[in-house]
């Protein structure tokens, strides 16, 4: 019986004792629910234990001696009571999440391991394998557990096998280790290196505790280097990875055909090369750490870095080393090399793409949020407008109700806007807008545009002023798109421009440093400006800002958003220059064809 259960038995019995002597005084019910906290207390052993045993001796002195004192004060029995009764079952909660997280940090490390362990009882019967001996061996848990292990053995490995296993059962805690061929799901055999403490005694693990890892590739290319040298030398020179042989100082002695190939040296060059003039100068340090491994275990596994060929270019691969030893002494090492520049690349790729899509899903989230706030304040007023319509009617003069037609109109024309745009920019988002680029004169593609803006403007008695090209201008453009983006620059400008104001439409050619031709397109107002700290934010969702025009029209803050994508696909550029109380110019750059 081991010192818990002890203290349990005693304390226990200490409290039935109690019971005959206490129950005439405070009552048969007390005294029995006072049992349960000790008991859980006295389960887990934890420092609660020795306070709930101290309380249980105050309250048998105390009402032992003094029984009249119950009487007077029956308040502190169940202040007792209750105190005991909350820390034993905050010692239970304490308790319980530390067995949770323990459980779980073993379980994960367990499973997780690129080591299969198993448990198997003294009748050589597996009790538990990790889950990770399908990735290895194809062997579902379930389809192994309770079966003998020596099912899973060679026949031609048994006997020795066995004379382990009776051998370790005779030897508590005694480790033995033992390499044997392992048969697959699928009926094939893989060699493995084990190692097996006898554990029968421990009360958890209560079993022979196994751990054995996969080395049949080790295995393979040690029966390569104890083949005679014309077969050796066939299977050094035809294996697609590299193949490299080191000395104790980490020169290269010997490399095969795939090697010389992937580092582009010929042979006679790279024989005699340390691994350190080849290594990329930001690995060396990890590539130092890992020889440090091979020497102290004799092989290290799965390292991945940079080796630079002799044309400069870096090569990602991955390399497994093990000593090579004759007649137990090292002599070096043989590393397998692999090329693994291409999944390097493609992980690369990967996280980009998840990074473009991690942006772009946080780009929707935030955007369609402004939307839902945004949508719901114009229909609002248009609800209101309307009960307002239908509920005065017949007692508004015509003034009066035409005025607040206007008004109705206009916030449904801004809402079916904002609609129209957000409808725009889903479409772009989700590669539903059809880009379809053709030949298009400049001038007669914004003709119509132009023309709406001097009928804006007129309305404003704003003057609009065209500088145009005599020149005829081609792009290469997708005709809604461009329109659209031109629709909106206008009637921003209209927007922002004060009464008798102006606006100048210019274009000009230019030639950027590629030597390719591109057109400019001016748009300046007589307007308010744009203060500095909002000209940096226009095109951005999370910064959406809708700001009223000078005779106080609505806007939905969406409207540059869209010219910038829009004209982003074409491969133009959008840009602003603007003084607050001034003017503001927005250039739109085009490739001429």
């Amino acid at each position: 019986m081991n010192k818990g259960k002890y203290l349990s038995v005693v304390s226990l019995i200490v409290y039935l004792a109690s019971i005959f002597f206490l129950s005439p005084i405070v009552g048969d019910i007390i005294v029995l629910f006072s049992i349960i906290p000790l008991a859980l207390m006295t389960w887990y052993l934890s420092p609660g234990f020795v306070i709930g045993v101290l309380v249980l001796l105050c309250v048998v002195i105390f009402y032992g001696f003094d029984a009249e004192v119950n009487i007077k004060s029956p308040g502190i029995i169940y202040i007792l009571f209750s105190g005991g009764m909350v820390l034993a079952f905050y010692l239970i909660r304490k308790r319980m999440q530390y067995l949770s997280h323990y459980q779980a940090r073993q379980e994960a490390m367990l499973e997780n391991s690129t080591d299969i362990v198993a448990i198997m009882n003294s009748d050589g019967v597996i009790t538990y394998t990790s889950s990770n001996i399908k990735v290895h061996f194809g062997w579902v848990p379930t389809d192994i557990i309770n079966q003998e292990v020596w099912m899973t053995v060679h026949p031609d490995d048994l006997i020795r096998a066995k004379a382990k296993f009776n051998s370790l059962l005779e030897h508590t805690s005694e480790r033995i280790t033992l390499d044997f061929r392992f048969r697959c799901a699928d009926g094939a055999y893989r060699y493995v290196d084990l190692s097996a403490v006898n554990m029968l005694q421990d009360p958890i693990i209560n079993g022979i505790l196994v751990n054995y890892r996969d080395v049949d590739q080790q295995k393979q290319t040690e029966r390569a280097l104890l083949a005679n040298e014309y077969n050796y030398r066939i299977l050094f020179e035809n294996m697609q990875d590299t193949v490299c042989m080191l000395d104790n100082q980490g020169c290269i002695t010997d490399i095969n055909e795939a090697g010389i190939n992937l580092m582009g040296y010929a042979r006679q060059e790279i024989i005699g090369m340390t691994v350190a003039q080849l290594v990329h100068p930001d690995d060396q340090e990890r590539s130092r750490r890992y020889f440090e491994e091979l020497d102290h275990k004799g092989c290290y596994s799965r390292y991945e870095g940079r080796v630079v060929a002799k044309s400069g270019k870096p090569i990602w691969i991955q390399v497994d080393s093990n000593e090579f030893i004759i007649d137990g002494v090292k002599i070096g090492s043989q590393d397998i090399v692999r090329d693994i520049s291409v999944q390097k690349e493609v992980e690369q790729q990967m996280r980009q793409q998840n990074k473009m899509l991690q942006e772009l899903n946080a780009t929707k989230d935030k955007f369609f949020s402004i939307i839902s706030h945004d949508l719901r304040s114009p229909f609002n007023s248009i609800l209101g407008l309307t009960k307002l319509l239908d509920a005065r009617f017949d007692i508004w003069d015509d003034a009066k109700k035409k005025n607040y037609i206007k008004r109705l109109k206009n916030e449904a024309g801004m809402t079916y806007k904002l609609l129209d745009n957000l409808l725009d920019w889903a479409r772009i988002q989700t590669r539903s807008v059809c880009y379809h680029p053709q030949k298009y004169l400049l001038q007669e593609l914004v003709k119509d545009e132009i023309n709406l803006l001097e009928e804006l403007a007129a309305n404003k008695n704003i003057k609009v002023n065209r500088l145009a090209c005599q020149e005829e201008l081609f792009i290469h453009a997708d005709k809604n798109m461009i329109t659209t983006v031109f629709r909106n620059l206008f009637s921003n400008a209209v927007k922002f421009t004060p009464e008798n104001g102006c606006i100048n439409i210019s274009c000009q050619k230019l030639f950027l440093q590629d030597q390719k031709r591109y057109v400019q397109v001016a748009i300046k107002d007589s307007g308010v400006g744009i203060p500095t700290e909002q000209l940096q934010k226009l095109f951005q969702l999370e910064e959406l800002v809708s700001t009223k025009g000078t005779a106080g029209e609505i806007g939905t803050g969406l409207g540059l958003i869209l010219c910038k994508e829009f004209i982003d696909k074409h491969g133009g550029r959008l840009d602003i220059k603007s003084q607050e109380g001034l003017s503001s110019t927005f250039t739109v750059s085009l490739e001429l064809i």
